[in-house]
């Protein structure tokens, strides 16, 4: 084999995987930091629920950790109503988290989601009906 069409089989090999494919993790890269993450472009295919949003999480921090949960769950199967719903859940906590000035993941004890809970139970709602009624948009 002459060094010459030794190249040419490496141009050739080399322009076949120039003609990349689809890299799914570009698609993360690009929506991950976004507050509404456009599942279309995501390639996550659903009838009815176009995006999953965390502008109503107050917190920095907490929307840090709903994006990261979400993304697991989405990655792991779970529909987008229910990484939908998850992430209204998170937001919802989140308004309660800032009502009671809470800054910090330091902060958030036993107490404070026992707290939280007689919240949501004391506005008729439990945690299954708050997380249902999330994923309705």
């Amino acid at each position: 084999m002459t060094p010459s069409s030794l190249n040419s089989d490496l141009d050739h090999t080399r322009s076949r995987r120039s003609t990349a494919r689809p890299r799914p993790h570009l698609a993360w890269d690009s929506e991950y930091d976004r507050d509404v993450w456009r599942l279309k472009e995501l390639d996550i295919e659903c009838d009815y629920r176009t995006t999953i949003c965390f502008d109503d999480i107050p917190q920095p921090w907490l929307k840090k950790l709903a994006k990261r949960w979400t993304c697991w769950r989405l990655a792991s199967g779970l529909s987008p109503a229910t990484g939908s719903a998850g992430a209204k859940a998170l937001a919802r906590f989140g308004q309660f988290l800032a009502a009671g000035n809470v800054e910090g993941l330091a902060q958030v004890d036993r107490r404070l989601v026992e707290r939280y809970l007689a919240d949501l139970h004391a506005e008729g709602l439990s945690t299954g009906a708050c997380i249902g009624a999330g994923s309705v948009s």
